[in-house]
């Protein structure tokens, strides 16, 4: 019991950290007029590391050479982002928190969302969606609860098609295996046996 508690502490207190690093961040954008500018890379390199694993691993990793590190940001960041991202980055490294950057990422994010007025919705989808498809589902939802949104992905191979969005405690599915599901129902309250039939048949393929 005393392990389970300590870990959940620890989690609360790396999830504490994330957010300071995060407002520091975001005040220091607003504060030289760089903020949606900041933001918009800042969601650039999440999706560069999240489609790139292994170069947030290599960053993370305790056995690579901080001068190693270095190089590596120098190479990949340096002149190609915003100078406030790039120094943030090497204050991270500094701190031993590169780690920790999608987390923080993540907590910019919501930060700058709340400012803005913007509810942040997850889109579960079978496949990666491009932006034109981001932008639909973000006015689809905005038309719905009737203000902004901004639309987070997360890819599930399993998601028979469509998709389910979640917007805090509200659910949107339009997947094909809830149709298929709700189909079944309605035909099994109508007492169709050969259609029930023929239902199960394709759900279970």
């Amino acid at each position: 019991m005393a392990t389970d508690t300590a870990g959940q502490l620890d989690t609360t207190m790396v999830r504490a950290i994330d957010r300071v690093y995060a407002r520091a961040l975001l005040e220091l954008a607003e504060e030289k007029g760089v903020l949606d500018n900041v933001a918009d890379q800042m969601t650039d390199i999440a999706q560069m590391m999240e489609a790139n694993p292994s170069f947030g691993q290599l960053l993370r990793s305790p056995s690579m050479d901080e001068n190693a590190k270095l190089s590596m940001l120098e190479l990949t960041f340096k002149g190609k982002v915003h100078e406030l991202i790039y120094q943030f980055l090497l204050v991270l490294r500094r701190k031993n928190r590169l780690q920790n950057f999608a987390s923080i990422g993540v907590a910019f994010r919501q930060q700058y969302n709340e400012k803005h007025g913007v509810l942040e919705v997850h889109a579960e989808v079978a496949q990666p969606m491009d932006g034109a498809t981001k932008e639909r589902i973000a006015q689809w939802v905005s038309g719905i609860l009737k203000r902004k949104v901004a639309v987070r992905e997360q890819v599930n191979p399993q998601l028979i098609g469509g998709m389910k969005v979640r917007a805090g405690d509200q659910l949107f599915d339009a997947s094909v295996a809830t149709q298929l599901r709700q189909l079944r129902r309605k035909l099994a309250t109508a007492g169709d046996g050969a259609g029930r039939g023929m239902v199960d048949r394709i759900v279970m393929e």
